[in-house]
């Protein structure tokens, strides 16, 4: 075994929590040079064992809803002591260490009695379960105050697919601009107790084939969802920006969270993310808005009218470039997180909405005893 000396990568022996585990993860990185994301791919061999996503979500310290997989852990570790030039048997302590953890933890993040309230308290309870960033990025809910939206009337979206159309291949625009969207792949019409949508099943789509709105200036989207799977990404409505998305609006799995994210310019595996502080309650319709402004390059998500999580792109927004998808998302040019389940009413406006028109929306297809509007 190599000796442990003062140049030695840290010691995973001891590790007690899902939380620690991932600090030390960041440590190892650290000792290793700081190697980019795209670097510890390319380190760790030609299989995909460091997905984008949980690399970005492990860099970034993001509260994760289960213990990482074993192969992810070897292979991130392969890479840190690959990159400088470290024996590879150091690879068994961690092995081992993950073992030990995996025996010893029944679920990854205990259940707590009851929701928090307000938001900021769910994060200041876990905060000793999340590693610190490393990178920018990810502000969980309550980490900051709500977005500064003025609530006043603006004009209407400049993209509305009701998704009521309930046959054929196209999807009209209700706002008369002509941006329709064409259905392919598993998808079908569906009767639902809120009207006619779609039902995804982790194929389809919905697409334009067209840039509808510059994202990077700010932009808003609103869109009714019912998941009838949690524990995978699924992605209810994004725009492409070249090989990877402009924004991404949907369900985070290894967050168990609603997410509004958004792949940095910079570097596109890494992102940033407003994310809910409950998880999403699977065949339950809820309602989702992504607000983007790009005077603060801030993020933010609403939950059912409710502003749930914030948080800011350091270089501004990526451009949307290409076709706006509801039922999926694309990374470096591949689709992935296919949407399972329901999706209708989705909005698309070219700035910030304002609070009253988020919970106007919202309201639309609620009946009077539920509305949130007053």
């Amino acid at each position: 075994m190599t000796e442990r000396l003062e140049d030695a990568p840290p010691d995973p022996k001891g590790i007690s929590g899902n939380a620690e585990l991932v600090a030390r993860l960041n440590e190892l990185r650290t000792w290793a040079g700081t190697p980019s994301l795209r670097r510890l791919r390319s380190l760790a061999g030609p299989s995909d064992t460091l997905p984008p996503a949980t690399v970005s979500d492990i860099l970034t310290g993001k509260r994760l809803a289960r213990l990482p997989r074993l192969e992810f852990v070897e292979a991130f570790v392969l890479a840190c002591l690959r990159a400088r030039d470290y024996d590879e048997a150091e690879l068994a302590a961690w092995t081992r260490a993950w073992r030990a953890l995996a025996n010893a933890e029944q679920s990854p993040v205990p259940a707590e009695a009851a929701p928090p309230a307000p938001a900021a308290r769910w994060w200041a309870r876990r905060a000793t379960r999340v590693a610190f960033a490393l990178l920018c990025l990810c502000v969980l809910p309550g980490a900051q105050a709500a977005p500064v939206l003025a609530d006043v009337t603006h004009t209407g979206p400049v993209t509305w697919w009701k998704l009521d159309d309930g046959a054929g291949t196209t999807a009209e625009d209700a706002t008369g601009s002509g941006v329709s969207g064409v259905l392919s792949g598993g998808v079908a019409w569906t009767p639902t107790e809120l009207g006619p949508a779609v039902e995804f099943d982790g194929s389809g789509r919905v697409s334009t084939d067209r840039r509808v709105v510059a994202t990077e200036n700010g932009f808003s989207v609103t869109a009714w969802v019912r998941l009838t799977a949690t524990g995978d990404w699924a992605t209810a409505v994004s725009a492409r920006g070249g090989g990877f998305d402009s924004f991404l609006l949907g369900y985070n799995g290894d967050a168990d969270a609603w997410s509004f994210a958004a792949p940095h310019k910079d570097d596109g595996d890494v992102i940033s993310a407003a994310l809910s502080g409950t998880p999403p309650r699977k065949g339950r319709w809820t309602h989702l808005g992504g607000v983007y402004s790009a005077v603060t390059r801030q993020l933010a998500l609403y939950v059912d009218g409710a502003a749930v999580g914030t948080s800011e792109l350091p270089a501004g927004m990526r451009g949307a470039t290409g076709a706006f998808d509801v039922g999926r998302a694309v990374h470096r040019g591949r689709h992935i997180s296919g949407w399972r389940g329901e999706i209708r009413d989705v909005r698309l406006f070219d700035r910030p909405i304002s609070r009253t028109e988020l919970r106007a929306i919202t309201d639309e297809a609620l009946p009077p005893a539920k509305k949130i509007s007053g």
